[in-house]
């Protein structure tokens, strides 16, 4: 991976939250996860852990901003 390289995460917005709502994602093999900053309103979004874990074994994904 080189510093120009940019990655890409399929999300899907979501519209309930809670426990309940984040075991029920899981149980669908989605991660849960809030998108914080900007100055903007939190949003929460759900991430299929496939697609998450092949990004996260990507060379390179841990020193990179």
């Amino acid at each position: 991976m080189t510093t120009t390289d940019t990655l890409v995460i399929k999300a899907e917005a979501r519209t309930q939250v809670g426990k309940g709502a984040a075991r029920a994602l899981r149980r669908q093999n989605k991660i849960p996860a809030v998108i914080y900053g900007l100055g903007k309103a939190p949003q929460t979004i759900a991430v299929e852990a496939r697609s998450l874990k092949m990004v996260l074994l990507k060379k390179g994904f841990y020193t990179h901003v």
